[in-house]
């Protein structure tokens, strides 16, 4: 499940710390990653900034490269993505995209439909 994160500083897409032992690795990937300014009130030199982005963050067997994990980035944020998420959220989630795949396949239909009459000759 992914979070909103915050940072005084700047922060990479990719970041890993290998656990003691080095068996696993916590494992942190950041997408939409932008700067941004906090308003302190009317004084403008009080304003602080900032770096804002969507988190997600597994443990990992072994301690893969940041080169390695940023080439599977788009594939570890799906494999990883519903980690978090409780029964029942994963359950609605499925059940979301089982409703999603039903609609489509009935648009797949009424355009077969559709061409199966205009090559019959059907109006």
């Amino acid at each position: 499940m992914s979070v909103t994160t915050c940072s005084a500083t700047p922060i990479d897409a990719v970041m890993i710390e290998a656990r003691p032992g080095g068996a696993t690795a916590d494992v942190w990937l950041r997408r939409n990653i932008e700067k941004d300014v906090a308003d302190n009130g009317a004084d403008a030199e009080k304003a602080i900034e900032f770096y804002r982005a969507d988190e997600l963050h597994f443990v990992a067997v072994g301690v893969p490269s940041v080169e390695e994990v940023t080439a599977a980035f788009d594939e570890l944020w799906e494999a990883h993505e519903d980690d978090e998420l409780t029964e029942r959220e994963q359950i609605g989630k499925l059940i979301a995209q089982l409703k999603d795949t039903r609609a489509a396949l009935e648009d797949t239909n009424a355009a077969l439909l559709e061409i199966g009459d205009l090559v019959g000759g059907e109006q």
